[in-house]
């Protein structure tokens, strides 16, 4: 074992919470990995889901239906019978609370099914929906018939996602392809993973940690913990195409989506009002930005509170309240969890000056915003995927002066476009 992880004296792991010891030391050549499983083994439940979709049946159907359809006029009278399909699922959650709520995935738990909650000591109780966020892919369930609180040693110690590092050890436990209590190990791979292209559909919100713990169909909702014991992540997806590329919800962000889960049945999340676009290399250089880092706002919705703030198009949010703005997705996610009402601090680049504006963050109106996001998405012609306007903030700041015509923003790679010459920049 790698020399940290040997026992080598009385230093005792603690919780980043309470500062308490969390679990025992492991000795001799017994695995760290025992202790993590004992600890957080039994918070984790098997969730089992069923629902009924109705389907028509037209009765037998045969190669030569035509034939009697032509000489038996009552085969063609036949009416179509609705029957009844079950559809069942497999899925994981871990418990957050003692007084039943589970902590799991979305799309575990779509569709309004029947669901059965499978204890680590093979109790089972039926469970109800409390809340789902299917742009986050977070829900929350709770078990009914309850009688008396559940034992702390079977409520998920949650711990902190944001203090883990690329390298650190990473268990997963779950059901994958209904194994009950499986577990598995390895590190983490990445964090803040975004823009997946996830089967199904994938969450509008994405901060993923990526780990190459092996994590299978089944392991939808169960916990990804740390060498503690502690959860720091939901386990969510996969990348079929390859081994060792898992993914999971970073365990502080789906704690404020649970907590209001649990007080509001829905989630609330902070509003802007404005179209963001990534910085390219190119507007970097006309804007006179160092780096990529930073938002373009490519339009600015009436009467919303980026309008109220003095937010133009063609400004460069570098900056959120003092956080640092990577790329769209992450200023998504800031704005997003932004607490309705907040007065926030924007800093912007301006005709290459920077200034600070001032705005009160709204509420999101709901899918309303999310279907004109779409709408307002590029088109690609022939392989062409962005245009600008010759006379736009963007145009004017990257020091363009023709009166006509537009600027070649984004070119697909071997495109007709590209084929043909055309190069970004191009008028």
């Amino acid at each position: 074992l790698p020399g940290h992880l040997r026992t080598v004296g009385p230093v005792e792991p603690k919780n980043s919470k309470t500062g308490s010891p969390v679990l025992p030391l492991t000795s001799g050549l017994q695995s760290p990995f025992v202790a993590v499983a004992k600890k957080a083994g039994p918070a984790v439940v098997n969730i089992s889901s069923k629902r009924y979709t109705e389907i028509i049946s037209r009765g037998f159907q045969t190669p030569y239906d035509d034939f009697f359809k032509d000489f038996f006029p009552e085969f063609r009278q036949m009416e179509p019978e609705k029957k009844q399909k079950k559809i069942e699922g497999q899925g994981s959650g871990f418990i957050i609370d003692k007084k039943g709520y589970i902590l799991t995935n979305n799309h575990v738990v779509a569709g309004n099914p029947e669901l059965t909650v499978k204890m680590s000591d093979s109790r089972e109780f039926s469970a109800e929906v409390v809340g789902a966020d299917p742009k986050s892919d977070v829900a929350v369930i709770k078990l009914k018939g309850l009688k008396e609180d559940l034992p702390e040693s079977e409520v998920a110690d949650l711990g902190n996602s944001d203090e883990i590092e690329v390298g650190d050890y990473a268990v997963a436990i779950g059901n994958p392809f209904g194994l009950e209590r499986t577990v598995t190990q390895g590190i983490i791979s990445y964090k803040g993973r975004t823009g997946l292209d996830i089967q199904g559909g994938g969450p509008m919100y994405q901060d993923f940690i990526q780990t190459d713990a092996s994590i299978n169909f089944g392991n939808s909702g169960g916990p990804l913990v740390n060498l503690r014991g502690e959860v720091i992540g939901i386990n969510t997806a996969i990348n079929s195409a390859g081994q060792g590329i898992g993914f999971a919800i970073p365990i502080n962000m789906a704690k404020k989506i649970a907590d209001q889960l649990i007080d509001h049945g829905k989630v609330v999340r902070g509003y802007l009002g404005v179209l963001p676009q990534e910085v390219t290399p190119e507007l970097a250089e006309g804007f006179g930005l160092k780096d990529l880092k930073g938002v373009l706002i490519a339009k600015v919705e009436e009467n919303t509170p980026a309008g109220k703030a003095g937010l133009l198009e063609g400004d460069i949010i570098t900056k959120f309240n003092g956080q640092d703005v990577p790329n769209v997705a992450k200023f998504r996610q800031i704005v997003a969890e932004t607490k309705v009402g907040d007065d926030v601090k924007l800093t912007v680049l301006r005709d290459k000056k920077q200034k600070t504006l001032s705005a009160v963050i709204g509420e999101m109106p709901g899918e309303t915003v999310a279907k004109a996001k779409d709408e307002a998405q590029p088109k690609i012609w022939l392989g062409i995927r962005k245009l600008l306007a010759v006379d736009s903030e963007q145009a004017k700041s990257a020091g363009i002066t023709e009166k006509e015509g537009v600027v070649i923003a984004e070119i697909e790679p071997d495109s007709p476009a590209d084929e043909a010459g055309i190069q970004r920049g191009d008028i």
